[in-house]
């Protein structure tokens, strides 16, 4: 996997309220689903098929608005659809790891400060590198693509980095960084800055 080269941009702008949370609700949700997926065994999430109505529920359950819900619930789905056709995303997911952990939670000093950290997904992989990865579900919404990747990039990477520096003391095995987009789908490693 190539990493993707990260030029100069002007800073994201921010969302407007209201698609900030409807982002945080796709993202939580997506999340709680890739999550799911991979702890369950490969038959089984080999064949997860949309399930609308149980999406529809979870997102109604964190304050959406049943009208929205709809349309939220269609972009899980379209993201869990795009990572289950991917094959990084299945190999991403795959439970047969070996450290595999999702959610996994990190504590320790960095750069003088005490600092936590969630790593989405992490394992080692069969050459026997530790992947620390971060799903990000930000809905790409025209325009060059390579430039939101970038500025995705420019922005979260700090804290990805924050979980290499502590991911050290899991492991004397090489660390590798990278983003997964489900939306896309797309894995996108970083370099690991020493």
């Amino acid at each position: 996997m190539l990493p993707v080269a990260t030029p100069e941009l002007p800073e994201a702008t921010e969302l407007p309220l209201r698609a900030a949370s409807a982002t945080r609700h796709l993202g939580a949700i997506v999340h709680a689903e890739l999550q799911r997926l991979a702890t369950e065994s490969r038959s089984r999430a080999a064949d997860a098929a949309p399930e609308l109505a149980r999406y529809r529920r979870l997102l109604e359950a964190e304050g959406v608005s049943p009208t929205e819900a709809e349309g939220l619930a269609r972009r899980v789905a379209e993201a869990l659809g795009r990572v289950l056709a991917d094959p990084q995303g299945r190999w991403l997911l795959e439970p047969g790891h070996a450290e595999a952990r999702c959610d996994l939670g990190l504590s320790g000093l960095h750069e003088g400060r005490l600092t936590s950290v969630r790593v989405d997904r992490s394992f080692v992989d069969e050459r026997g590198d530790r992947w620390l990865v971060d799903y990000r579900v930000s809905p790409h919404e025209g325009g060059d693509l390579e430039a939101f990747v970038a500025a995705e990039l420019r922005r979260h990477a700090p804290r990805l980095r924050r979980s290499a520096a502590l991911a050290r003391s899991l492991g004397p095995q090489a660390l590798r960084l990278a983003f997964y987009f489900p939306l896309l789908p797309r894995l996108v490693e970083i370099p690991l800055q020493r």
